[in-house]
């Protein structure tokens, strides 16, 4: 029936509807928090479009520059941030493996091909014999 919505979306300049849309705001991250089952400080991608277009509607309805400027500031420090935190995670996480996973797997590997030198010596031990070509 109708294949195509418009949604807008109406601020008045000073008046109480910054405040209603930093609500509106929060709850979005919270919601976004809670559909990605992630935490926001551990990766860029859990800063949506949505929230952040939350956050310029309530800036546009104050009506102050400075505060815009404020906001444009707090929301390029956030994302600094996750980008902070995403940078440590996948840091330590890359010493943890350095650290405990290669070591063994390298042990791992270390067994398998002497393993596999040890099963080479066996199986030229029993070559083929004969006309059948039979291993005994």
């Amino acid at each position: 029936m109708f294949h195509e919505v418009e949604v807008y979306r109406y601020v008045t300049e000073q008046t109480f509807d910054a405040y209603l849309y930093q609500l509106v705001e929060g709850k979005q991250k919270f919601i976004s928090q809670i559909m990605t089952s992630k935490s926001p400080v551990r990766s860029a991608e859990d800063v949506d479009e949505v929230a952040l277009s939350f956050a310029e509607v309530k800036m546009l309805a104050t009506g102050d520059e400075r505060f815009k400027e404020k906001m444009d500031l707090d929301m390029q420090v956030a994302k600094l941030k996750v980008l902070k935190q995403s940078y440590l995670s996948e840091h330590y996480d890359l010493e943890d493996r350095i650290l405990k996973h290669y070591p063994q797997e390298i042990k791992d590997y270390e067994e398998r091909i002497t393993a596999y030198g040890n099963d080479a010596e066996i199986a030229s031990q029993h070559k083929p014999q004969g006309e059948d070509k039979f291993c005994p």
